[in-house]
């Protein structure tokens, strides 16, 4: 699974479904598809929305964790606390994989067909790896 421990170093820190701060749209992308101020504040707040989700979820997502190690180590082990936890977590995870599909749909919104197509020749190139 993924393990976000000494991982909140990079911007917001990368969660499951990809890019807690949206890598990829870094001081090089910005430039050379050629965003305006305006289209960089949007994507700022788009962002920092998306962070301050995923944040939330992280936490819920600990206290799963801690409830789960729990119940394994109870005796006797706590069965339906451990499946309850596990489905929490899938739960969590999957929510975590919208709001980064949501927020990578909201930043594409923002951007003209042109720099759509740009920023489609730069992934395709490996410059911008935002998701996965």
């Amino acid at each position: 699974g993924m393990d976000y421990v000494g991982r909140m170093g990079h911007g917001y820190g990368m969660g499951p479904g990809g890019m807690w701060g949206y890598r990829g749209y870094g001081p090089d992308v910005i430039g050379a598809i050629g965003l305006t101020n305006s289209q960089q504040e949007k994507i700022r707040s788009i962002r920092e929305t998306f962070g301050k989700q995923q944040w939330g979820l992280m936490q819920a997502m600990h206290n799963e964790r801690v409830k789960l190690w729990r119940a394994y180590n109870k005796e006797p082990m706590d069965i339906d606390a451990i499946v309850n936890a596990r489905k929490n977590i899938s739960n969590t995870r999957l929510q975590m994989l919208r709001n980064s599909l949501e927020a990578q749909k909201n930043i594409r919104s923002v951007l003209t067909n042109e720099q759509k197509k740009e920023l489609g020749e730069m992934r395709r190139w490996g410059f911008d790896q935002y998701s996965e």
